[in-house]
């Protein structure tokens, strides 16, 4: 069995011959068609050659610049359509249906989307018009399937239906997947690189064909915008993926976003910063002078600059001004709203006098650093205080007129934002105060605030992983997680046996094209035990790999080859070749976390970063360690207790009698006969004195204050010998953290990772 990384419509489909001369493909730049019969094999429709056009349809077609603004627009429209919205685009588009001339029926696949009520003309099955045909997602869970009857006039209704992140395929219950084959038409469009569009259009002539455009990944690029009165210096990093708009304090400019920018764009966003009119390197034209609205306008100019359609806002301080002018007079055009550290220039009689009773007539006459930085990051970070400074010295030009908002704002006009709002004060903020941007929330619908603890007012500067990660989570919770590092192929969702080594490894992939996490599960489960992550880690853009070892689950073993060295570790990179994976985060829990260290000792040039969870480091041979263990764990009483007494830390037993029931449950399945296979051996023994030296990537080492089996002063111990290894104690939690504590576990890993 090969990987699962192929698409469906490539097992029997043809090869390009000068026989099929009814079948034509569209270069997607060129918006023209060339029928296979006009151009050699391994040709590509622009003559330059290339295997890969040799007419296997899951190989990538090579990307070709576009217009980067360009939305996706039918060139051949002949009918109403189904809506249909890309999870890596906030733009709803359609695809336009097919005439009853046209032919029997067609197939949609599409990664990530979401279907909405609408005519569909021509959604015919073989099985012929006015018969019942099923079509549903098939893509792990399905979150619906629908019936149609097919009229004769070829024309019919369907409910809305949305499929999760993942591959779907519309399905005929009779026939299986729609296939295409050497005798009927097949479109191909890939919609850039995070995601795929499959049309198959069956039993059609060439010339009807239908076919769309979408931009290309847009170029990472940084410089200025000629716009209308001023010239605006941006900086984009470019790519597919969800646009955000970062909006600078009146202290600052788009350098300003330093610590915010790398974080953003590795989690897979577009990132998008400027100099506001009159700060940094923007240049208004000198006669120009003070003009309402502005930078609101401007700003507007700026994302029709670059094509933007819809788009997260992040605006903080003085960059909240603009980005609450902008929401009120361009709302159609926000996904989300971030307001951070800033009153929005509200001038409703509640806030201004309030603050005219707390801030005194000589506030202003203050340093800029005291009014802007909390006392925490002033006396103990000099050097960012000092970088800071900086950056203010070069953010509002001299003599540069202020610029006046484009609406006078009320509270009561906040209550019209229907945009997704988060609200992000500083605990120590003196210019706006978590009571003020309180006020603010309780008048803008279903917004949320989070409180940054020890920020003051530049707490995307002061606390950036904080502020990074409350960013984040709240762009996921309102609109589908790009997946990180947006270049690499969009890989179908996989599980079954893994042909390797002399074993049938059983696996789970969840494919897409995010960076992929592989989880080693502890000597107490399988892959069974991370249903806890697996949404946790697919949400957060990642692609989940996991596999059961040799001893356990559904992998099958000759039981007659024995022990054999390191096979958990050459399995797993043996796995990752057959999954045609290169780099990967490694996390093991327990006895999982000991093939984790040994992979990433053995494969370092495989790893991006490695978290060893609550593991008892076995393979450390000192006396001494080995001494401290022994004591920790008496044998042989210690081994005949009930694994769950081992496992589960107490307060989980006692307070989740369901979830332990659970856990012992999963903990049985992992071995259905009972016993276990021959203990597999590892590839490294480790000494304390030599442990740092053979660790060469970033290492993550937690224990749990609860856990017999690895005391946190056991851990610390460890960890010390390891340069720039970062610690964690999970605290009220046993051995199994993943089980008992897994929104905490998750959030752990996923900080770690997202620095990697």
């Amino acid at each position: 069995m090969g990987p699962r990384n192929r698409s469906p419509w490539s097992y029997g489909a043809p090869a390009a011959g000068p026989d099929d001369r009814a079948c034509c493909r569209t270069w997607i730049a060129a918006d023209r068609c060339w029928q296979r019969g006009s151009r050699p094999r391994n040709r590509r429709p622009d003559g330059d050659s290339d295997p890969r056009w040799s007419g296997d349809f899951d190989r990538p077609q090579p990307a070709r610049a576009a217009n980067p603004g360009a939305a996706l627009r039918p060139i051949r429209a002949d009918s109403k359509g189904l809506t249909v919205r890309l999870w890596d685009s906030s733009s709803v588009f359609k695809v336009s249906g097919l005439s009853k001339r046209f032919g029997r029926f067609y197939a949609l696949q599409i990664v990530g989307f979401e279907l909405r009520a609408g005519e569909i003309s021509g959604l015919i099955g073989p099985n012929g018009a006015g018969k019942r045909t099923l079509f549903e997602c098939l893509a792990g869970v399905a979150s619906g399937q629908w019936w149609v009857k097919v009229p004769e006039n070829g024309s019919v209704k369907v409910p809305e239906i949305h499929c999760p992140k993942g591959a779907m395929f519309v399905k005929n219950h009779k026939n299986g997947i729609l296939m295409p084959d050497s005798k009927k038409v097949m479109h191909r469009f890939r919609t850039g690189i995070t995601g795929v569009i499959t049309i198959a259009l069956l039993g059609m002539s060439a010339g009807s064909l239908i076919a769309f455009q979408r931009a290309a990944a847009a170029p990472a690029r940084q410089g200025y915008a000629e716009l209308p009165g001023v010239r605006l210096w941006f900086t984009d990093t470019g790519g597919s993926g969800i646009p955000v708009i970062l909006l600078h304090a009146n202290t600052g400019n788009s350098d300003s976003w330093e610590y915010n920018i790398p974080a953003f764009e590795k989690a897979g966003y577009r990132v998008i910063a400027f100099d506001r009119r009159g700060w940094g390197r923007s240049m208004a034209e000198p006669s120009s002078g003070p003009q309402p609205g502005s930078v609101a306008e401007d700003f507007q100019a700026l994302a029709n600059f670059l094509g933007l359609q819809k788009f997260h806002l992040v605006g903080i301080a003085g960059g909240g001004f603009v980005a609450l002018d902008y929401v009120l007079a361009h709302p159609e055009r926000l996904i989300s709203l971030v307001l951070a550290a800033t009153t929005g220039q509200v001038m409703d009689p509640v806030l201004t006098e309030m603050i005219a009773r707390t801030r005194p007539a000589e506030y202003n006459a203050l340093p800029v650093r005291f009014r802007e930085i909390n006392f925490s990051y002033l006396a103990t970070n000099l050097d960012g205080v000092k970088k800071w400074l900086d950056i203010n010295s070069r953010s509002q030009q001299p003599g540069s007129p202020a610029q006046p908002p484009l609406i006078q704002k009320t509270l009561p006009m906040l209550e019209t934002i229907k945009a997704p709002t988060l609200l992000l004060p500083g605990d120590n903020d003196l210019t706006a105060p978590p009571y003020l941007m309180r006020i603010l929330a309780t008048h803008i619908p279903g917004s949320e605030l989070r409180v940054i603890a020890e920020a003051g007012h530049s707490a995307n500067w002061e606390q950036p992983e904080v502020f990074n990660r409350l960013v984040l989570e709240f762009f996921t919770k309102h609109s589908p997680p790009p997946s990180p590092g947006s270049a690499r192929a969009n890989i179908s969702a996989g599980e079954g046996l893994a042909t390797i080594r002399g074993a049938k490894l059983w696996y789970v992939d969840t494919g897409g094209s995010g960076v992929p996490v592989v989880f080693l599960h502890p000597a107490t489960g399988s892959v069974r035990i991370w249903e806890n992550q697996i949404p946790g880690f697919t949400a957060a853009g990642y692609r989940f790999i996991a596999f059961d070892r040799r001893d356990f689950g559904r992998t099958i073993i000759d039981p007659t080859t024995g022990p054999q060295p390191g096979t958990a570790a050459d399995d797993l990179n043996a796995l990752l070749d057959y999954l045609s994976v290169d780099r990967v985060h490694v996390v093991g829990s327990a006895a999982g976390g000991g093939v984790a260290l040994d992979f990433a000792i053995s494969f370092p040039q495989r790893v991006r970063s490695v978290s060893v969870v609550n593991h008892a480091f076995g393979a450390i041979q000192d006396p001494e360690f080995l001494a401290i263990t022994a004591r920790l764990r008496p044998q042989p009483q210690f081994n005949q207790m009930p694994p769950e007494f081992r496992e589960v830390g107490l307060s989980y037993q006692a307070s989740n009698p369901e979830g332990t029931k659970r856990w012992i449950e999963l903990e049985r399945i992992s071995r259905p006969d009972g016993s276990r296979a021959p203990a597999q051996t590892r590839k490294n023994d480790l000494f304390l004195a030599t442990i740092g030296e053979r660790i060469r990537v970033p290492i993550l080492v937690t224990a749990a204050d609860a856990d017999p089996a690895l005391p946190p002063a056991l851990m610390r111990m460890i960890a010390a010998r390891i340069p720039a290894a970062e610690t964690v104690v999970f605290e009220d939690s046993g051995h199994s953290t993943y089980w008992e504590q897994p929104e905490v576990f998750n959030r752990t890993i996923l900080d770690f990772i997202g620095k990697h």
